[in-house]
This record gives C-alpha cells, structure tokens and sequence, in this order.
C-alpha cells in the first residue's frame, strides 16, 4: 500500500520555499501574483502537496533570489561542487 507521506526531499523543498519567500518579504498571494500561479499552488509547494516544475522552480529560484540546487539539494555550500550532496 503507497504511502501519503512527502518524502524526506519534498519536506525540505517546501520547508525552504517557506523560509526563502519569508525572508524575500512575499506573501503568498504576492508570489503567486509574480509568478503568474494561483496562491493554492504556492500552499501547495509549500505544504509539500505538490512540487513545482522545473520552469517554475528556476522561476521561483530567481524571484526569491536562491540558488535551484539550495532549493532541491539537502546539503549545500557553494564553495566547492563536492560539498554539494543532492537527495533523489
């Protein structure tokens, strides 16, 4: 029986949209505004509900100002590509 459960990887996805949209000062319905989404697909991201493509991640990366791997990676630094450890 499939489990309902997010995985590990969507709970730190969505754990850090919260944190970098926080920090960049959006709401969600700010966000959702520029990034041209309903604001329950921004609740969604961020209730690992669902998770966003890779062209709204790249989109969102940009509008939040953070990198897309600090995004989806469990780990990283960016000094150096061997401290970069993703999760699948």
């Amino acid at each position: 029986m499939p489990s309902n459960e997010p995985k590990t990887s969507d709970v730190i996805l969505s754990t850090r949209i919260i944190n970098a949209r926080e920090a960049s000062g959006y709401s969600q319905s700010q966000l959702s505004l520029r990034m041209g989404v309903k604001k329950s697909t921004i609740a969604n991201w961020e209730a690992s509900r669902t998770s966003p493509r890779a062209n709204k991640l790249i989109e969102l990366a940009g509008i939040l100002n953070v990198p897309v791997l600090w995004l989806i990676c469990l780990l990283y630094t960016s000094d150096a590509a061997d401290d970069l450890l993703c999760v699948d």
